[in-house]
């Protein structure tokens, strides 16, 4: 079904929060198995292309038909319950997790057969119909918290339009039917508070989630740590070619480092050539970059181990504090 333009933004918003926790995953695994690289970028591209797809099909709830994407990042916590949930008509699990096609797979669905880390480690072998549904099952663990990032997004904007708005009754309608309460006499604040109190709710659990979060569901990052080794290389390298550079412009050595070369080649200051010099510092020259070869194609220094999500909370807390932000009143 065509898409507005609203809705192409919020697909796209899901998306970017989906692919850095799937870059994330992709990140650990290779790390425990480096041959995983080799499908990484073709299975990443094609299974997001998937969920895309997913995100703008239509869902029909009775006579109306939604779009999966616009009940996901909505507060209508029956329709995302159903699709939330496996076994119900609505639920998107089986186009997310494809490869679980048995009922007896989709009802181990808290991790789709992995119950144990040791589980997650024998999912990360060179048998690619394991990797597909490994990657699969990341997807449906993170979906959820990509779709709840995109709302709180969505929260700010909305939570300074209404700040903006003229308080009309339709909006207002909207508003007590929205609370369960058509008898209610809303006040432009009222609705604000409203909002905020969601998006605070929604924050929290988040939270929460960390908090109860099976250590096989969770994504560990480490950071790559300065290298000094890479870095003196790059200087040497940079001083030769420097030095490589001058001589041919002047077609002559620095008297200054006549010296250092009649050491090196053993001769006298006299009898050091410029032809000689750059033939010496060419040979140089691919010696380092070799050595950064080296470094690059090696395995590169890492940090400590973290929780990625754990550490997004920081990250919630301060989308948190911009809806509040967006909620206070303008003076003047």
């Amino acid at each position: 079904m065509a898409l507005t333009e609203k809705q192409e933004r919020k697909i796209e918003a899901v998306l970017r929060y989906l692919h850095q926790y799937l870059e994330a995953r992709f990140e650990q695994a290779c790390r425990i198995n480096p041959s995983m690289r080799r499908v990484r970028d073709d299975l990443m591209w094609h299974e997001m292309a998937t969920v895309r797809q997913v995100l703008a099909e239509g869902k029909g709830f009775g006579p109306d038909k939604f779009v999966v994407v616009d009940i996901l990042t909505s507060f209508d916590a029956v329709k995302k319950a159903a699709m939330w949930q496996p076994s119900d008509q609505h639920s998107i699990f089986s186009e997310i997790v494809s490869e679980a096609e048995t009922e007896k797979q989709q009802a181990k669905m808290e991790g789709i057969g992995i119950r144990r880390i040791g589980d997650f480690y024998k999912a990360i072998d060179p048998s690619l119909e394991k990797a597909i549904l490994l990657v699969q099952t990341w997807l449906w663990w993170d979906l959820g918290d990509a779709v709840d990032l995109t709302i709180l997004d969505l929260q700010a904007e909305r939570v300074a339009a209404l700040r903006r708005a003229q308080m009309t009754p339709d909006l207002l309608a909207f508003y007590r039917l929205d609370m369960h309460n058509p008898t209610a006499e809303l006040t432009g604040e009222d609705v604000v508070a409203f909002e905020v109190k969601r998006s605070r709710d929604m924050a929290q659990a988040f939270e929460g989630r960390r908090a109860s979060e099976p250590g096989f569901q969770m994504i560990i990052k480490r950071e790559a740590t300065h290298s000094e080794a890479l870095d003196s290389d790059a200087l040497n390298l940079a001083q030769r070619l420097r030095a490589v550079e001058q001589i041919r412009r002047t077609n002559s050595v620095d008297p200054a480092l006549r010296d250092h070369y009649a050491k090196i080649f053993q001769c006298s200051p006299e009898a050091v050539a410029a032809d000689r010099v750059i033939a010496y510092e060419q040979e140089a020259c691919a010696v380092v970059r070799s050595k950064m070869r080296s470094h690059a194609d090696g395995e590169q220094a890492l940090g400590e181990p973290y929780n990625f999500k754990l550490r997004q909370i920081e990250l919630v807390r301060q989308k948190m504090a911009r809806i509040e932000a967006a909620a206070k009143p303008k003076e003047g």
